[in-house]
């Protein structure tokens, strides 16, 4: 019963949804799905681990491919690109480290959106849509170590 109910509400979330807050929820999604990952693989059910994995996979495809290929939009499209690659490697490595970083990054990205859902329930004027923000990752925050052909932050 309260599975179903909390199933509805989650269907009644998204097609109420704006297409912010949908991004919003897609990388909670994935957030959830890398954490329920390690947890899996913390007591070796390596199967498990595989679904969770593939679902925060498919939810990095989904934001990926929801996003206009347009000069502008290259630092994010770089970003998930760059997540995409780092789950495929980490589940193969089954490296909680890596997805610990992951999860780092999709935490920023999740918590970008939420402000910008804030700001447009705030006061964001109807028909003017606030700019997509970039995310900003301080110098360091991410590890160094280089992976053929991966992108560094740093510059």
């Amino acid at each position: 019963m309260i599975d179903r109910a909390r199933r509805q509400y989650m269907a009644n979330e998204v097609l109420s949804a704006s297409p912010q807050k949908l991004r919003k929820l897609l990388l909670e999604g994935a957030i959830r799905f890398a954490n329920e990952t390690i947890q899996h693989w913390s007591v070796s059910d390596f199967e498990a681990g595989l679904e969770s994995t593939n679902r925060a996979r498919d939810i990095l495809v989904e934001l990926l491919v929801t996003i206009q290929d347009i000069p502008a939009n290259k630092p994010i499209l770089d970003l998930y690109r760059f997540l995409n690659r780092e789950i495929n490697i980490a589940s193969f490595e089954r490296s909680e480290e890596r997805l610990r970083q992951i999860i780092r990054v999709l935490t920023i990205e999740q918590e970008t959106w939420t402000m910008v859902c804030d700001q447009m329930r705030n006061g964001a004027s109807p028909g003017h849509e606030p700019p997509i923000p970039t995310p900003h990752f301080p110098a360091g925050s991410l590890p160094t170590t280089h992976v053929p052909g991966s992108f560094s932050f740093e510059a």
